[in-house]
């Protein structure tokens, strides 16, 4: 199993399979979802794979194409506009409508996931006032997850669409992980 361990971690011990299906669950039913992980991702290569695979599975978000931007600053606007065409991005005007209702309205999301990752609490902020506005009517129009690496700030702790990994993973899930991996004859002295 040496090769699969990290797979293994994300797809088949209780507590992180069931906060990637969680995400995904409430990430389809809400358009926007809140993922909230710890600073240091174990095996993170295979949570980001174990993520796709599970939308790939689902026939309302099979089609998406995930978009992983890595980590994202306060200028919410620029991130999202960057997907649209030259002359779409240059016709925003920001005093009239909001960045989540001008690419709702151009579809300018539509087909993706954009998985974005705030750097600090102040892109937090901006990126979850976006996610909040964030409605599509169906999954095809884009979804957005907002994946927040460290200490989460207290405000949020009781949000909808949260997803947490300290509330998913925790010690059955590292025994259970641990038990597998010392019955494993690749892990034998």
């Amino acid at each position: 199993m040496a090769e699969g361990t990290g797979r293994f971690w994300w797809s088949q011990v209780t507590g992180p399979a069931t906060l990637v299906r969680d995400c995904v669950r409430i990430l389809v039913a809400r358009g926007s979802a809140l993922l909230s992980l710890p600073s240091q991702v174990p095996f993170e290569e295979d949570f980001d794979a174990q993520m796709r695979y599970e939308l790939t599975t689902l026939a309302d978000t099979r089609e998406l194409v995930v978009e992983r931007t890595g980590e994202a600053g306060v200028d919410v606007a620029a991130t999202v506009l960057a997907r649209a065409e030259e002359a779409t991005r240059n016709r925003y005007r920001p005093a009239r409508e909001s960045v989540a209702a001008y690419a709702a309205r151009k579809r300018i999301l539509a087909g993706r996931v954009l998985w974005v990752e705030p750097r600090d609490a102040e892109a937090l902020e901006a990126w979850l006032a976006f996610a909040d506005e964030w409605r599509p009517a169906s999954p095809g129009e884009g979804l957005v997850l907002v994946a927040f690496k460290g200490e989460l700030p207290d405000e949020h702790a009781g949000r909808e669409g949260l997803v947490a990994y300290d509330r998913n993973v925790g010690v059955r899930s590292l025994a259970l992980f641990c038990a597998v991996l010392m019955d494993d004859p690749a892990h034998a002295d």
